[in-house]
């Protein structure tokens, strides 16, 4: 009988132990997305929609992803997206289109009820954005541009990979955004190549 109540003693010990410790708080990370004006319209310019955006199934989530291995991903708890991936993928890869594309062109986001004109269009599947055990930031899917009338300009691939250089989430979070600029810089080159 002794022994019951020293064991349900330790057992209620060890409760309000672990109710007194704090709890991990959650951590919500974002890329620099600036209200940078956009370029100015007008005849010459070359209007670009980015019309899609698709996201592998393990990304549309709002944990970020570490891939352990070949074959395994963590998804993060307590490590998460602001808002969700897809939206905040393609506010920023619209923001650098804008930044280093060349004179003559300018990208938008497609709007909800909008009329589909004449512009061109790039269509975007994303395969891998995640952080790795080997310290890397991957980028990686396939990327199609549209002409107004259909037209196949581009069907291009890309993996771009960032080593990283510390530990922790807000460095991957960082060096995914570089991954980012670079492939806007792809993109860009691929339509005036």
């Amino acid at each position: 009988m002794r022994l019951v109540k020293l064991f349900s003693l330790a057992l209620m010990m060890f409760a309000l132990i672990s109710c007194a410790s704090s709890p991990q708080r959650t951590k919500h990370y974002n890329f620099n997305v600036s209200s940078s004006a956009q370029k100015n319209s007008n005849e010459q310019t070359k209007q670009v929609t980015v019309n899609q955006l698709q996201l592998a199934t393990f990304l549309d989530q709002p944990g970020l992803v570490i891939q352990l291995g070949k074959n395994q991903v963590y998804t993060s708890t307590y490590h998460r997206w602001a808002q969700p991936l897809r939206e905040t993928l393609l506010n920023i890869l619209v923001q650098e289109l804008n930044n280093t594309s060349p004179v003559g062109y300018s990208f938008n986001k497609e709007k909800p009820l909008s009329v589909k004109g004449k512009n061109t269009q790039l269509f975007i599947e994303v395969e891998q954005f995640n952080s790795t055990d080997q310290s890397q930031a991957i980028f990686s899917g396939r990327y199609w541009v549209y002409k107004g009338d259909k037209t196949l300009l581009v069907n291009q691939s890309f993996r771009i990979t960032e080593k990283l250089s510390e530990d922790g989430y807000p460095h991957s979070v960082k060096m995914l955004q570089v991954t980012i600029t670079q492939l806007a810089k792809k993109i860009s080159a691929a339509l005036t190549g």
